[in-house]
């Protein structure tokens, strides 16, 4: 069974940290406040679950001025990639994206990274400028 659960506690944001640290690395892990920080400033936090283990976390931001809101961060841990759970996260915010009046989500990728732009495009989200 898969959940995506909201995190509304400073808490809550510093355990998923650890998905931060593995997914990406991090030099100093013990003052790492990466999911902290986006709750401070007002976004959605979400924890994925899969069989009652947090197998990835999913981050809406603010709506842009065309009324999409944003998806800062989709992230899962390795063990549990290959899963469809990123493609779950992204269905999820599109209808939360529905569901708080906005016409749909808008995901911001580094150019380097062409990995997760062939994976946003093979999903069917579509390149509107760089």
């Amino acid at each position: 069974m898969v959940r995506i659960l909201p995190v509304t506690t400073r808490q809550g944001a510093r355990e998923l940290d650890k998905i931060d640290v593995v997914v990406w690395g991090s030099k100093d892990p013990k003052n790492h406040r990466f999911f902290g920080y986006f709750l401070g400033y007002g976004m959605r936090v979400y924890r994925l679950v899969v069989g009652g283990k947090t197998a990835g976390a999913l981050v809406t931001g603010y709506p842009t001025s065309a009324n999409l809101m944003e998806v800062e961060e989709i992230m899962v841990l390795p063990e549990f990639q290959r899963r469809g759970l990123g493609k779950m996260c992204l269905m999820f915010a599109r209808k939360e994206a529905r569901r708080r009046g906005h016409r749909g989500i808008v995901v911001e990728v580094d150019l380097r990274n062409r990995y997760a732009i062939k994976w946003y495009r093979r999903i069917g989200l579509k390149t509107v400028g760089h």
